[in-house]
């Protein structure tokens, strides 16, 4: 008892430190400040509207996904933005969280203070700190990662009894996916683990989902290539480069379809 409550108590330390450190705006990791103004002018034009600020992603070259802003455009209707500065802080102080678990289920035979302490270490990553002070997608999608990864050693450990955790899983994957699209690079890892199992049926119900995981993706190359058309014609009124360009286009579809499924 008394050990559970000394780490109760180093895990709200460390939380309050995270506050400590969005009051005064730290950004040790030298990048996520920059971020945010830059960002910022996306999240104002999805304020204004859903696809007014899709236009305004492709027109000015976003390379990442649009999900995070616009989620927290919508947020920023219902919260003061200094609130949702807190709440953002608490969903990043999760991590560490999951994270211990994680470790709990990998080294199941380790000392659990050692593996509640290593987990304690992330706090320390100017990123997350970073991350957290100034409400980048970073945590965010590293949250969702883990939670995917936590079921999919729940799945290793339980498969006999039940395909709801490998669910979870890629459900999870995508969600830090369309924050951070290189997530998506680990369905790979996944489907080979699946093949070893040799279950087809699951593979296959496993496939399916993904394939309706990657429809919103979809919509939003219908979105970019209808845009990106109407750029390409405004700035260059013979068209020519928008047939120029197919192949650029389809090389992203093609690209992250492989990653998605």
């Amino acid at each position: 008892m008394k050990e559970n409550l000394q780490n109760q108590l180093f895990y709200l330390l460390f939380i309050f430190s995270l506050i400590i450190s969005l009051y005064f705006g730290e950004n040790s990791s030298g990048g996520s400040e920059i971020d945010h103004i830059i960002t910022k002018s996306y999240i104002d034009d999805f304020n204004i509207g859903f696809f007014h600020g899709i236009k305004s992603f492709i027109e000015n070259g976003q390379i990442q996904s649009p999900i995070f802003y616009y989620l927290i455009s919508i947020l920023q209707k219902i919260f003061i933005p200094e609130f949702l500065s807190i709440i953002y802080v608490f969903i990043s102080s999760t991590l560490p969280l999951i994270f211990y678990k994680i470790l709990k289920i990998k080294f199941n035979t380790v000392n659990k203070k050692y593996i509640f302490f290593l987990s304690l270490v992330i706090f320390l990553s100017p990123y997350y700190r970073s991350s957290s002070s100034w409400i980048t997608n970073d945590n965010l999608s590293l949250i969702f990662f883990c939670i995917s990864i936590f079921y999919f050693l729940k799945f290793k450990q339980n498969q006999i009894k039940s395909n709801l955790e490998i669910y979870l899983c890629f459900i999870f994957l995508s969600l830090s996916a369309y924050i951070r699209q290189y997530y998506g690079l680990f369905f790979i890892i996944y489907l080979i683990e699946l093949i070893k199992i040799k279950n087809k049926s699951l593979i296959l119900k496993c496939l399916m989902l993904n394939f309706f995981l990657l429809i919103p993706f979809l919509i939003y190359m219908f979105f970019f290539i209808k845009y990106h058309g109407e750029i390409v014609r405004t700035t260059n009124p013979t068209g020519n480069s928008f047939f120029e360009n197919i192949p650029y286009v389809l090389s992203i579809i093609f690209f992250y379809f492989f990653i998605f499924l």
